[in-house]
């Protein structure tokens, strides 16, 4: 029984964390790198890193995965943590999906906008461009890190 409590507060958190910077990227994206520019459209991956380093810095073991199809016609990143997928842009794609997914996505079941393909997990840390770790410092430095989480105030 305390395991699955233990589970589920871990979850909450996960959520309230991902639901925290879905909330700064939609307030800040226009004044960050251009990766950001048309958040979330196309910013699946910069958005990624970012939720990474938050979840890191709070002590969950995250990754970064990514799908793409053969033709590289479709590609998306997400988070996940042991067997949780975290999801802050899968929005972006089209409101006449059928599977048109939340704006914060939180489950241990894959994406069904992932379209069936095999999520492959990358180097976030090595491969993070320079200026998505000076925007998430500026964002540390404007809001701070969370005391155990509370929405963004105005």
């Amino acid at each position: 029984m305390s395991e699955k409590k233990s589970f589920a507060s871990k979850t909450d958190q996960i959520k309230k964390i991902a639901e925290h910077w879905r909330v700064i990227l939609e307030k800040e994206h226009e004044k960050l790198d251009i990766q950001f520019k048309w958040f979330p459209q196309a910013a699946c991956s910069a958005a990624s890193t970012i939720l990474f380093w938050a979840l890191r810095h709070e002590g969950f073991d995250a990754r970064i995965v990514t799908v793409c199809s053969e033709s590289r016609y479709f590609s998306h990143a997400w988070v996940i943590v042991e067997d949780l997928h975290i999801d802050i842009t899968g929005d972006q794609f089209s409101a006449s999906d059928p599977l048109y997914p939340p704006p914060v996505y939180v489950s241990t079941q894959l994406p069904e906008w992932s379209r069936g393909l095999p999520p492959k997990p990358y180097s976030e840390d090595d491969n993070a461009d320079a200026n998505i770790r000076d925007n998430y410092n500026q964002l540390i430095e404007k809001y701070g890190r969370i005391k155990f989480y509370h929405p963004v105030v105005e």
